[in-house]
């Protein structure tokens, strides 16, 4: 048959049936007058080479182990079975790898899919145009090993931490939850996976540097967008809102809207439904380093709407939230930005807080002995 016959039959067109014989994958005979004739079980192989090709195989390769066999791969002489089973062991090896990246782009992309279907049909817990109440919500720690700062956290305090789950791309988290707020851990598992995302890019750059609080979340009732948009009139710097989502245990998703002025300073968090936990701990305060307390209280009143706080020391600050509390305290040691966590249970308040020399450091006190 002739190059347009062979065309016709497979599909395929006779420029790449041409780019075929350049690679040695088709051999036709020729006329006197120069023409191709092809055979009959050409058309068979045209459709394998089609079907390599489809899976990502290189001319090159089929040619080689064709040339070497002296047949198309699947066929040929016995002598050429080592070679065979290596080029398939290693083909079969690269679809194994090809499917485990689809099957993980497509738990990507459902993720993706439930994040903006809450998006969508996203509607804040409260009251709109209520007075707002701030409440601690959660507190994120930046650590080089979730497993050990785990067990420090829960051998000292019986904290009981989630499985571990993947807070954002290229992090490793588990969450211990006290009652209606929460304590995460979260280490660096995939550095460049981690910087594709803007929260990533500053997750990255803080754990790298040091172990710590890398924020702290206040959960806003009242209507954050109102709350955000009356202090952005007011020359605050908010970024934000917008809507994310936490990642669960069981594979669900807890949708929320964010807002944020700088990383040094409390995020503003307002979730879509309540939630709360059993839990015999809860999440008391966190105490933030500052070169200035007495400045940085303007700029908390400023941002929070919060009232005078109340002077707990020498240039030290104390805010009674709706629930837990927020303490600036002058800076010692270490950088300035958040630089404890409490929580307590009935008997017990546990300060969990970093340093450069030891990293993480827990404190434990009787509640009696607090004032």
């Amino acid at each position: 048959m002739r190059i347009s016959d062979l065309s016709r039959l497979t599909g395929v067109s006779i420029r790449s049936l041409r780019y075929y014989e350049e690679k040695g994958l088709l051999a036709p005979s020729r006329t006197d007058s120069g023409y191709r004739v092809y055979a009959e079980e050409d058309v068979e192989r045209v459709r394998q080479i089609q079907f390599y090709l489809h899976m990502g195989v290189r001319a090159e390769e089929l040619a080689r182990l064709f040339q070497q066999c002296a047949s198309f791969p699947g066929y040929g002489d016995p002598a050429c079975a080592e070679e065979a089973i290596a080029y398939y062991e290693s083909k079969l090896r690269d679809i194994r790898r090809q499917k485990q990246l689809l099957e993980k782009a497509e738990q990507d992309i459902r993720g993706m899919l439930a994040h903006w279907a809450s998006a969508r049909t996203y509607e804040p817990v409260g009251q709109r145009g209520i007075q707002p109440m701030l409440r601690l919500d959660h507190v994120t720690v930046a650590v080089r090993d979730v497993d050990a700062a785990v067990e420090q956290i829960s051998g000292t305090t019986g904290a009981w931490f989630t499985a571990p789950v993947e807070a954002f791309p290229g992090a490793r988290a588990q969450v211990a939850y006290f009652g209606a707020g929460f304590l995460e851990v979260i280490a660096i598992v995939d550095p460049d996976k981690l910087r594709t995302t803007q929260l990533g890019r500053a997750f990255a750059e803080f754990a790298e540097s040091r172990e710590g609080i890398f924020g702290v979340s206040l959960d806003i009732t009242g209507g954050m967008a109102a709350f955000v948009e009356e202090a952005k009139k007011r020359g605050v710097a908010y970024v934000g809102p917008w809507r994310q989502q936490a990642p669960l245990e069981d594979g669900s998703f807890i949708p929320f809207g964010t807002a944020f002025i700088r990383q040094d300073m409390p995020w503003l968090i307002e979730y879509e439904r309540s939630r709360t936990w059993d839990s015999p701990l809860k999440l008391c305060g966190v105490d933030v380093a500052s070169a200035d307390p007495a400045a940085q209280v303007s700029q908390y009143r400023e941002a929070y709407r919060l009232p005078e706080p109340a002077s707990i020391g020498a240039s030290a600050y104390e805010w009674e939230l709706d629930r837990g509390m927020i303490r600036l305290l002058p800076q010692e040691k270490g950088p300035a930005g958040f630089a404890a966590v409490t929580i307590a249970d009935a008997e017990r308040e546990y300060r969990i807080g970093f340093t450069p020399e030891a990293g993480m450091e827990i404190a434990v006190s009787g509640l009696e002995t607090k004032r």
